[in-house]
C-alpha cells in the first residue's frame, strides 16, 4: 500500500511541476524555461516567491491581441505583488514585448512586473501603450527591491 501511495504522490508532483510551465526547459541556468508565446509569458506568474528559476524569451511578442482576448478592461496582470514577488531570472534575450496595456487604477505596484525582489531582468525592451495604477507604478516594475536590471 505504501508503494501505491508513494507512486501517486510522485505522479501528482510531476503533474504539478509540468502544469507550472507549458513550454520547454527545466528552469535551470543551463536549461531555462523558453518563452515562445504570450501564454507562456503569463505563466511567469506561476513562479512567484521562487528563487533560482530561469526564463529566456525566444522572440518578440505583441501582447495586444492576447490582452484583448483575456482581459480587455484591466489589461496585463502585473507579475508579482509584495507578499508574492517575482524572484526569478528573466533574460529578455534582446527581444521586445509590445502592446502592453495595464488599467488598474485602484492597484498598487503596477508595471509589467508588479513586484520584483531579488530578481534579475536583463536585455528586454518594453513598448507600452498605457499603464495606470494607484501608486508605485512603472513600466518594467512597480517596485524592484534587491534586484538587478540591466540591458
Amino acid at each position: 500500500m505504501k508503494k501505491v501511495y508513494l507512486f501517486i504522490v510522485a505522479m501528482l508532483s510531476s503533474i504539478t511541476a509540468f502544469a507550472q510551465f507549458s513550454g520547454s526547459g527545466t528552469g535551470t541556468s543551463d536549461d531555462p524555461y523558453l518563452i515562445y508565446n504570450e501564454n507562456q509569458l503569463a505563466q511567469l506568474g506561476n513562479f512567484l516567491n521562487q528563487t533560482g528559476v530561469y526564463f529566456k524569451l525566444q522572440k518578440d511578442l505583441d501582447l495586444s491581441t492576447w490582452i484583448s482576448e483575456n482581459n480587455p478592461s484591466q489589461g496585463w496582470l502585473p507579475i508579482g505583488v509584495e507578499s508574492q514577488p517575482f524572484k526569478g531570472i528573466f533574460n529578455g534575450n534582446n527581444h521586445k514585448l509590445s502592446g502592453i496595456y495595464i488599467n488598474r487604477g485602484s492597484s498598487d505596484v503596477v508595471g509589467f512586473f508588479g513586484f520584483l525582489n531579488g530578481a534579475t531582468v536583463s536585455d528586454l525592451t518594453l513598448e507600452v501603450s498605457t499603464i495606470v495604477g494607484n501608486s508605485k507604478v512603472g513600466v518594467l516594475a512597480g517596485t524592484a527591491e534587491s534586484s538587478t536590471i540591466r540591458g
